[in-house]
């Protein structure tokens, strides 16, 4: 009977005279053959054992490190500041009659620049599937604006680690994937608007002051992450991966950062005509923006602030005039990288979010002493 070595690896032997009948007795028999493999079921071979074993390893480094991750929080974050964080995060779901809330939409609905030659052609068409996916939303008036939000409220660790298919990649073991190189992207895309609600003054110019704050956190999309492991980049992604390598040093490409906003319910509103020609048009965030990034409770991170308070008089104004019809409406907004050449094109959207009647009067105000940095 054939050793278990033999049988595996088909070693001759050493006897020269017998060495064309040892190969042939004990050549290694092929999967069909190998009794070992055989006797496996169908669907536990060498290479799904492998795969399964991997993924296992996976899902125990992400629960590990999420349980550090959320011992890290509780450590770090007050009591206080954990609290105010989930009171002012808004619902995703409508639960009565013109309640704020915020859902998902898709990126398709907004136009957004298609090349070739775009300068002469001006040619747009509706965005694909968006770079990144919204998790949460927090918003809450302030009597002066809350610089550094990702220092001053913990991040959403339980949006941010969710069941959600990333193209099979879990967000808590991006650092750990050698397949995804997370220097070029970030775990988590935070968009901190700052909003007026005092009428602007000619003769003085304020940038800062009372006001709304709205803050949208997004994560990876399952198409983002498909070309980064596949190395299969789009224009877009291309676009959005040399933006967030040089935003924080170069103000030119920082300011190519763009906000688009639709009223959805426009045609219900017949006081505000005067805004159709503005509708879904983009808006470049140049001096009134700023980016940082780092790590927060073990998540990569870029802050993207909005500072309305900076924006000239007349944009202001026309701005603060509509706060008192926000609980009225139904907003998409998005955000796009804007491209300039071909091979930039065509755009995409990075991230969109419908938020659903503001209604200022029944949102917090954030503590004083909650807005210095933890």
């Amino acid at each position: 009977m054939p050793s278990f070595n033999k049988l595996f690896n088909g070693r001759a032997s050493t006897n020269s005279k017998t060495q064309v009948k040892t190969d042939a007795a004990t050549a290694t028999p092929s999967p069909h053959e190998n009794p070992l493999v055989q006797s496996l079921p169908p669907s536990r071979c060498t290479s799904q054992i492998f795969e399964e074993e991997k993924q296992k390893n996976n899902d125990q480094l992400a629960n590990n490190n999420h349980i550090l991750i959320e011992d890290n929080i509780s450590e770090k974050w007050s009591e206080h500041r954990v609290d105010f964080a989930s009171r002012c995060t808004l619902s995703n779901k409508q639960e009565d009659k013109k309640t704020t809330y915020y859902n998902e939409i898709d990126a398709s609905i907004f136009n957004v620049r298609a090349g070739p030659n775009y300068k002469k052609n001006k040619k747009k068409l509706p965005s694909l599937d968006s770079l990144y996916d919204i998790i949460t939303v927090r918003t809450f008036k302030s009597k002066n604006r809350t610089k550094n939000i990702v220092d001053v409220l913990p991040l959403p660790i339980d949006d941010l680690c969710n069941d959600r298919d990333n193209a099979g990649v879990d967000i808590r073991t991006i650092n750990s994937n050698n397949s995804v190189n997370n220097d070029n992207f970030p775990q988590v895309l935070v968009v901190h608007f700052w909003l007026p609600n005092e009428p602007p003054n000619m003769f003085s110019k304020k940038e800062d002051g009372t006001g709304t704050e709205v803050i949208f956190y997004l994560r990876p999309s399952k198409q983002f992450m498909q070309q980064i492991i596949t190395s299969s980049s789009s224009g877009a992604i291309s676009l959005f991966i040399k933006w967030y390598n040089t935003c924080i040093t170069d103000n030119k490409m920082r300011s190519r950062f763009k906000c688009m906003g639709i009223v959805d319910n426009l045609k219900n509103m017949n006081s505000m005509k005067w805004l159709e020609p503005y509708n879904g048009k983009p808006t470049l965030i140049t001096d009134s923006g700023s980016a940082r990034k780092g790590t927060k409770d073990g998540v990569t991170y870029l802050e993207m602030s909005v500072n309305v308070h900076s924006w000239a008089f007349l944009a202001k104004k026309s701005f603060v005039s509509l706060l008192p019809r926000f609980k009225d409406m139904k907003i998409n907004i998005g955000f796009t990288v804007e491209a300039l050449d071909d091979e930039e094109m065509p755009e995409c959207i990075l991230g969109c979010v419908s938020m659903n009647y503001i209604d200022e009067s029944m949102l917090l105000t954030i503590p004083t002493d909650l807005q210095c940095s933890a």
